[in-house]
């Protein structure tokens, strides 16, 4: 396949799915992007080749028939082999179920890299990127764009194998996972106001220390550890797209204390806030 791609600049957050981009590329030796931090949902499908994927410090080595999930707020770098470098395709999304479409897709909080049942239809589906290109400008490239876009993520449903779906539920309940996602929900859209969980249990009708535990089971991390790993990212995202100071990015993302703000977020991301900043 050919290298291309097709990108819309203008997402609309407040729909349930909005298409962002797709593309093909294959990707020359040693080929690197990042460390970043994305805005939105992006998956990659390795065609052939192998690579390394760094997030937060863990790392994969994703290969031919394995796709790999970048969400929102991940500080990523991954660069291609340099004896057998990646051919992938990639779709990238947002929205406000984006989340939880990415989770139903067979991609845990915990595990960004998966091996799909269905993948050669997956790279079937990105043969149609050539007529979305061309009608990029009209609404029915845009449906096209989709279109494309949903026929890929119901693949990615489709062929989550029955022992993943037993694993889910054994981790837990429908009920217990409600109240996670109503929980990473509430942060998602309140990161920037104080946040108490004793309040948020309260909300969600349980028991404080219940939904601690459950919610530490499900994404391996405590509830303060996973507000302020939102926060930081947004921040980052903040930091590279705009010029305001890092005190009002600071409040803007719910910390009074910009000192304290920037020493966690070098502790994340091992840089300043302003060397963070100036990195290419």
């Amino acid at each position: 396949m050919q290298n291309k791609h097709v990108h819309f600049t203008n997402p609309n957050e407040n729909i349930k799915i909005d298409f962002l981009q797709m593309g093909v590329h294959k990707t020359p030796a040693l080929h690197k992007w990042g460390p970043m931090v994305r805005d939105f949902f992006l998956i990659h499908f390795v065609i052939s080749g192998t690579g390394q994927l760094n997030i937060y410090g863990n790392l994969y080595k994703p290969r031919g028939g394995d796709c790999f999930m970048i969400r929102p707020t991940d500080l990523v770098e991954y660069v291609s082999d340099s004896d057998d470098p990646w051919e992938y395709c990639w779709l990238g999304f947002c929205g406000q179920d984006a989340a939880k479409v990415a989770e139903l897709s067979g991609f845990p909080e915990w595990s960004p890299v998966i091996r799909p049942l269905y993948f050669d239809e997956i790279i079937e589906e990105f043969k149609d990127i050539d007529n979305a290109i061309l009608l990029a400008n009209d609404d029915i490239g845009i449906v096209m764009c989709q279109s494309i876009m949903w026929r890929v993520l119901l693949y990615l449903m489709k062929g989550i194998s029955i022992s993943e779906q037993l694993k889910h539920r054994e981790m837990a309940s429908p009920l217990k996972r409600d109240y996670v996602w109503q929980a990473i929900h509430f942060i998602e859209s309140s990161y920037n106001k104080p946040i108490n969980i004793t309040h948020l249990a309260e909300m969600l009708s349980v028991d404080r220390n219940y939904l601690c535990r459950i919610f530490k089971k499900e994404t391996g991390t405590s509830i303060k550890k996973f507000l302020i790993r939102y926060r930081l990212g947004v921040a980052a995202t903040k930091i590279r797209l705009s010029k305001k100071t890092f005190k009002e990015i600071a409040s803007e993302i719910g910390f009074e204390d910009s000192l304290y703000f920037s020493r966690l977020f070098k502790r994340q991301y091992g840089v300043s806030p302003s060397e963070y900043r100036d990195k290419p």
